[in-house]
């Protein structure tokens, strides 16, 4: 397992030189948070599983996250509201690190902008109900083993293969998916990829 001091560095090297992407350059501009708790021995990731009843991609693990408004200024202070809003996360509580790829959510119109940030520890989780079900920190180490690529039909007509994470707290699949697989890539010290995010979700990544 990459440690976290390495683990991070290799993250910053990932996204240094990526202009952030501003809320004006994207339609149904929106963010999530890959929040990381890393230590010297010990790396987690946090994830959560949406509230059942939620309008689009009720029930499905996810990060935490949502559309932009107009009040945050940036779509990283989106990924920080929204973190707090949904599992309590104490503003200016996470460093960031930078932006992994934009990606296009065609089913729900929003242009998702993942924010990876660092705390130094596993921060108490307090989900609301209304939007979260569950919230974990799933250890780091445990997601290359439970990687695995399956062929969905999307209905656009688009098929895969495409990542997905089979954990013990459940299925990660869809964009958590991809998101969690470039961290991956990244936090073990990958080069940036000219991902084609059009090719697998529809629309079309800035």
């Amino acid at each position: 397992m990459i440690a976290g001091e390495q683990g991070r560095a290799h993250l910053a090297r990932y996204t240094k030189g990526a202009a952030h992407v501003r809320p004006e350059q994207l339609v149904g501009p929106s963010a999530v948070l890959l929040l990381v708790a890393a230590s010297a021995n010990d790396v987690q990731v946090l994830l959560i599983q949406r509230a059942p009843d939620l309008r689009h991609h009720g029930g499905q693990m996810a990060l935490p996250g949502g559309g932009y408004e107009s009040g945050d200024g940036t779509l990283w202070h989106t990924a920080l509201r929204e973190a707090g809003e949904e599992v309590g996360l104490p503003f200016g509580a996470a460093a960031p690190v930078g932006h992994l790829t934009p990606i296009v959510i065609g089913v729900s119109g929003y242009t998702v902008v993942p924010w990876v940030a660092t705390v130094r520890a596993p921060l108490a989780l307090h989900p609301a109900a209304s939007e979260v079900a569950a919230a974990w920190w799933v250890p780091v180490a445990d997601l290359a083993p439970a990687r695995q690529v399956g062929v969905h039909q999307r209905s656009n007509g688009q098929q895969g293969p495409w990542p997905e994470f089979h954990l013990p707290v459940g299925r990660v699949w869809g964009a958590t998916a991809f998101i969690l697989d470039e961290f991956l890539h990244a936090w073990g010290g990958g080069r940036p990829k000219a991902w084609r995010y059009r090719a697998l979700l529809g629309g079309t990544a800035p």
